[in-house]
């Protein structure tokens, strides 16, 4: 893993300290979407058990 992520940053011409920023970034974006997913999926889920709650009541 050390030789690729030397060759690639290399290639690029961009720091270490460049890179590990770059790859943290990312790594925060992907977890902030998983975590915007989930809550929707959640709050979609309560919506649904909620109406059929509602639903078999009547």
């Amino acid at each position: 893993m050390n030789k690729n992520t030397n060759g690639n940053r290399k290639r690029k011409k961009i720091s270490l300290n460049q890179f590990i920023i770059n790859a943290l970034s990312e790594k925060v974006s992907a977890l902030q979407t998983v975590d915007i997913i989930e809550k929707k999926s959640f709050k979609s889920f309560k919506r649904r058990v909620y109406e059929s709650f509602s639903s078999s009541a009547k």
